[in-house]
């Protein structure tokens, strides 16, 4: 798979990763295409616990979050990486799984003016009067378009609606759930901190 890889072109790698060492599967003789393998992550939200914090101060009222930000390969999941004097974090730093693919990094600017009023508008979505927390919104988005100049559109009931089951199923990890209550950690507006080792039944890791 390394050999194929490497004979991509920039174009081609674009999201696309690659294991570097079969150990990191828990069950590598099994496959099954179509679906991610079984990977031996480490314990969510991959953090190192005694680095982490919740991302809102409340004596500030700060949202902590760099405005700088990074992910590799697929723009979807939890965890986002900080850009700092433009340095991209690097895979084992990151304690990822995957060989280096420059070309599949996806780069944001973080704008947090909204960010707690959205977190707030999702955590309190109510089946019952889903009007608040649909206009709040794209109240939002209407802001941030004449802002920024961009044209999105505004979402419906169904798409807050699965925001807020992936938000609830979030906050409702026993992982999390664990490590918030032995740091004294407020998570409703996330957690951050610098990754942990990363390792797997075989001994091996990355440095975080």
């Amino acid at each position: 798979m390394k050999a194929n890889f490497n004979k991509l072109t920039p174009e081609q790698k674009i999201n696309f990763n690659v294991l570097n060492d079969v150990r990191v599967i828990k069950n590598a003789d099994y496959s099954n295409w179509g679906e991610w393998p079984d990977i031996d992550w480490t314990s969510f939200p991959g953090l190192n616990k005694d680095t982490a914090i919740g991302v809102f101060n409340k004596e500030t009222g700060e949202i902590l979050i760099p405005s700088e930000l990074d992910r590799i390969g697929s723009p979807f999941g939890n965890n986002l990486g900080v850009v700092e004097n433009s340095y991209h974090s690097t895979q084992s730093e990151r304690s990822i799984c995957y060989i280096e693919n420059e070309y599949a990094r996806n780069t944001y600017y973080f704008d947090k003016t909204y960010y707690k009023d959205a977190i707030d508008a999702i955590k309190n979505f109510s089946i019952d009067h889903p009007e608040y927390s649909v206009n709040k919104i794209n109240s939002i988005i209407d802001k941030l378009n004449i802002k920024i100049g961009t044209n999105n559109p505004h979402i419906t009931e169904n798409v807050i609606a699965n925001w807020y089951s992936q938000y609830k199923a979030f906050q409702s990890n026993p992982e999390l759930v664990a490590l918030c209550k032995e740091k004294e950690i407020d998570s409703i507006y996330g957690v951050m901190g610098e990754a942990a080792p990363w390792e797997n039944n075989y001994g091996w890791c990355e440095t975080n």
